[in-house]
């Protein structure tokens, strides 16, 4: 009896201490701004989150998107800025555009467009660019993922946030320099 007590007591204390959760932080932490967390799945949509987000921007609040996982806690820290104020501050060799299941590159003259499954090619072309092509993102901290989706599921918007940020981290140790802009 006494041996069945100590076994269901080591089973308990394994079962409690393997459901602990990890933390994975992502993006930039600007001091200079304060944050407002969003938990993902208190949204009611895509929009909903959209519209939060950038009513914060306007406000000079930055947001930070949680996503939870059953392994994993996730804090994407947005770099989203007041819709107004986006293109004058952002060069189009800096960015990425992320919709749906693409990824398109905006040119001068033509758009380069790749598939989603071809992410983390397409990252380490940016990241390990550092100026030599005038056509990929000068530096690193100053590539811009713009996300966008036309799905208003937030189980979507949830699965390729996570993929995005799992991604980028195989490709750069930096997971702070990680910028996201939701459209």
């Amino acid at each position: 009896m006494r041996y069945k007590v100590i076994i269901c007591s080591f089973t308990i204390f394994w079962l409690t201490s393997c459901g602990l959760k990890t933390d994975a932080e992502f993006g930039r932490i600007n001091s200079a701004y304060e944050y407002f967390p969003i938990d993902l799945d208190t949204m009611k949509s895509y929009r909903h989150l959209i519209n939060i987000v950038e009513e914060r921007s306007c406000e000079d609040i930055s947001s930070t998107l949680i996503l939870r996982t059953d392994t994993i806690n996730y804090k994407l820290h947005l770099n989203n800025f007041c819709v107004s104020e986006v293109c004058s501050y952002i060069k189009r060799r800096n960015t990425l555009h992320l919709k749906n299941d693409s990824i398109h590159k905006i040119l001068f003259k033509r758009t380069l467009s790749y598939h989603q499954d071809q992410l983390k090619e397409v990252l380490e072309m940016e990241i390990n660019n550092k100026n030599k092509q005038n056509e990929l993102a000068e530096d690193i901290s100053k590539l811009i993922l713009f996300y966008a989706q036309d799905d208003s599921s937030l189980s979507i918007t949830k699965s390729k946030l996570i993929h995005l940020m799992n991604v980028y981290s195989r490709v750069e140790d930096d997971s702070t320099s990680l910028n996201v802009f939701l459209q």
